[in-house]
């Protein structure tokens, strides 16, 4: 059977082998998101990413803000370095839409201070 695409993101998603019916876990593979924007509502495991007006994600969904998820095993460049309130980062990882909202459960972040 064929590979279908099913919308999840940016130039990734989800991946499937079936476009109609049920597909079990097993047969789709999740593909991590990059997404950069300003900090706002940190609070130490999660935080408001506002991505620019024109960005492809805001022109694309009609949705300019997205809720990123920190874990023990978010990855931080430079290493120690922390997320605050109005920085601008980078994100990586896999983004979900869940009751009419993005959600990011980041892998990797990189704050300001490794991109001066």
């Amino acid at each position: 059977s064929g590979s279908s695409m099913m919308s999840g993101g940016m130039g990734g998603g989800m991946m499937g082998g079936s476009t109609v019916g049920t597909i079990d876990a097993s047969q789709l593979r999740l593909e991590q998101q990059g997404m950069h924007g300003t900090v706002s509502n940190y609070n130490g495991s999660s935080f408001t990413l506002t991505m620019p007006s024109d960005s492809a994600f805001t022109t694309l969904t009609g949705m300019s803000a997205i809720t990123v998820y920190q874990q023990a095993g978010t990855q931080m460049f430079p290493a120690g370095s922390t997320v605050t309130n109005n920085s601008q980062v980078e994100v990586r990882g896999l983004l979900f839409y869940d009751s009419g909202a993005y959600k990011m459960v980041s892998t990797w972040i990189v704050t300001p201070a490794a991109t001066s």
